[in-house]
C-alpha cells in the first residue's frame, strides 16, 4: 500500500529552496585550489562549502522572487516558493541569515574572500535584481559563468593567500566560458513558460539550434585554452588527453537528442560537466 508522504517542516523546505547540491561543482573548484595550496585543510574546505551554498543559495532565491510567475507558468512544483510550501517572507528573513554567515565567514578568513564573496553576489543581484540581466540573453550567460566557473577558482586564491599567476588564469577563464555555455542546458525545461512570460532567453530569441552550436563551441573553446596552455608548457600527453575530450565532449553535446530529450540533457550534460572540471583541476594540480 502507498501511504502518504508526511509534509516536509518548513525548515527542510527552505534548505531545500537553496539547492545545495547545485553548489558542489563551484565547491569542488574551490577545494582544487585549498588542497594545492595547504593540503587537506578539513576546516578550510568547510568553511568553504558552507560559504558556497550560502552563496549560491543567496542567489537562488533572489531569483525564485523574481521568477515566481514565470517559474508558475512553467509549474516548476520543486521549487518550494511556487509549491506554496514557503512564503516570500520566509525567503526575506532566510536572505538576511545567509548574509550574517557569509559575512562571518569572510571576516574569520580574509578580506579577499569577502571582496569576492562581494562580487558573487553583485553578479548574481544583476542577474535576477532590478537590472533584470537574465532577461538580456548573452548578459545572462556571462554573469553565471562567472559565479559557476570563475569565482569558484579565485575564492580558493582568496582563502589561501595567493595571487594571480599565468595557471590560476588559464583554468578560471576556461571554466569560466565552459560554464557559460553549459547554463544554457537549463533553459530548455523552461522554453515553454519563458516564452508566454515573456523572458528573452538565447532560446527563446534564436531557438534551439543556435543555442546548441553556442553551447557547442563555448564548450570546445573552454577546453581549447586548457588544451593549448598544456602544449605550450611542452606537456603533450595532457593536451592529447584533453583533445579527446573535448571531441567526445562534442559529439555528445551535437547529438539532436540535445534539444529534444530531458532525459539526454541531464545524463550526458552532467557528464560533460564532471570531465571538464575534472580535467581543469588535475591541469591546475599538475601545473
Amino acid at each position: 500500500m502507498n501511504l502518504p508522504k508526511a509534509p516536509q517542516s518548513k525548515m527542510n523546505q527552505l534548505a531545500k529552496s537553496l539547492r545545495p547540491h547545485m553548489a558542489l561543482s563551484s565547491w569542488v573548484l574551490f577545494a582544487a585550489v585549498v588542497v594545492d595550496q595547504q593540503g587537506f585543510d578539513l576546516l578550510l574546505l568547510l568553511l568553504g562549502l558552507i560559504l558556497l551554498i550560502a552563496l549560491y543559495g543567496m542567489v537562488v532565491i533572489i531569483n525564485d522572487l523574481a521568477d515566481y510567475p514565470i517559474d508558475t507558468l512553467n509549474k516548476r512544483r520543486d521549487i518550494p516558493l511556487v509549491a506554496g510550501t514557503v512564503a516570500p517572507s520566509d525567503y526575506v528573513s532566510l536572505l538576511v541569515g545567509l548574509s550574517v554567515v557569509v559575512t562571518l565567514i569572510g571576516l574569520a578568513l580574509n578580506q579577499n574572500v569577502l571582496l569576492v564573496s562581494a562580487l558573487y553576489l553583485l553578479l548574481g543581484w544583476l542577474y535576477s535584481g532590478p537590472a533584470n540581466l537574465k532577461n538580456r540573453g548573452l548578459p545572462a550567460i556571462i554573469l553565471l559563468g562567472a559565479c559557476y566557473g570563475l569565482l569558484p577558482w579565485w575564492l580558493g586564491a582568496a582563502a589561501t593567500g595567493i595571487g594571480p599567476n599565468p595557471t590560476l588564469l588559464v583554468v578560471s577563464i576556461s571554466s569560466f566560458i565552459f560554464a557559460a555555455g553549459t547554463v544554457l542546458l537549463k533553459d530548455f525545461k523552461d522554453v515553454v513558460g519563458d516564452r508566454a512570460g515573456g523572458k528573452r532567453t538565447l532560446l527563446v530569441v534564436f531557438g534551439s539550434t543556435f543555442v546548441q552550436g553556442l553551447l557547442l563551441a563555448l564548450t570546445l573553446t573552454g577546453y581549447g585554452l586548457l588544451i593549448t596552455y598544456k602544449f605550450y608548457q611542452g606537456a603533450i600527453m595532457t593536451g592529447f588527453v584533453g583533445a579527446v575530450l573535448a571531441l567526445l565532449s562534442g559529439i555528445i553535446l551535437a547529438n539532436s537528442q540535445l534539444t529534444r530529450s530531458a532525459a539526454y540533457r541531464r545524463k550526458y550534460g552532467n557528464l560533460v560537466r564532471v570531465g571538464f572540471y575534472l580535467y581543469a583541476i588535475t591541469l591546475y594540480s599538475i601545473s
